[in-house]
């Protein structure tokens, strides 16, 4: 049985997630509303500012003067994954915070500017950290066996996890941008405390769990629920018209 014939679902539905539901964003951008293009494209360019220019370059540099503890479950394995959560907290949401500020210098902001720019920050890392990598791997036979050793349901579920980020990253979007309307920098130190949550227990999970992926996939379900209810609720409050907009 061939790659495509065993893999073509599974990889076809993480990459409709992670490059064409971005790609139909920019898209829908261009033909219905040009003027939330703009939010979308500062979400995009607070995630690769936070995470590609500065975060991940910085544990590259930690990395190789300290090594993850072996024994998972650890004291130290714990204290591990909980750097490694709360500073992508910290470098995300401040990063949020100060492409939301500077976008609110050039325009007044509501809701959908919040959820353009989360939608942008959110298809900028699934692209980059997911959908780019799917699509050098089905470029060469090399790259598709090395696919090939994760299972169909595994890749599917690793798509629906990424789609489940969407909500989490609108649903924290929408928290500083809240900090950012009505100058409560507070709330900047509680969407880094929820995402370093998130990050920490989705790893946690994967790792007292090991060989079950499901009690990880639960938390991030649970998150991204709660996520959208919040997102629900507070965008009436800054939609254009509204006395609290």
């Amino acid at each position: 049985m061939t790659f495509w014939a065993s893999y073509g679902m599974p990889v076809g539905f993480v990459l409709m997630i992670t490059v064409l539901v971005p790609l139909a964003l920019v898209a829908f951008g261009l033909i219905r509303d040009r003027a939330n293009l703009l939010p979308f494209g500062f979400g995009a360019l607070a995630f690769a500012v936070s995470q590609l220019v500065l975060r991940l370059p910085l544990l590259a540099l930690v990395g190789s003067w300290f090594t993850a503890p072996a024994a998972q479950l650890s004291v130290g394995y714990a204290a591990y994954v909980a750097a490694i959560s709360f500073s992508a907290g910290l470098f995300e949401e401040w990063g949020r915070f100060f492409f939301l500020k500077l976008l609110s210098r050039r325009e007044k902001l509501d809701g959908y500017d919040a959820l353009a720019f989360g939608l942008g920050h959110a298809s900028c890392e699934a692209l980059v950290l997911v959908g780019a990598s799917y699509l050098v791997l089905l470029c060469t036979p090399l790259g598709q066996l090395t696919l090939s050793q994760s299972a169909p349901a595994d890749i599917t579920i690793a798509g629906m996890e990424r789609a489940l980020t969407y909500f989490i990253h609108v649903g924290l979007t929408f928290l500083v941008f809240s900090a950012v309307i009505h100058n409560r920098r507070r709330k900047v130190w509680g969407a880094v405390a929820l995402h370093g949550i998130v990050n920490f227990f989705a790893v946690v999970l994967s790792s007292v769990f090991s060989g079950n992926i499901w009690p990880a996939e639960c938390w991030m379900f649970f998150c991204a629920i709660a996520a959208g209810l919040y997102v629900l609720l507070r965008l009436p409050d800054y939609l254009p018209g509204h006395p609290k907009a």
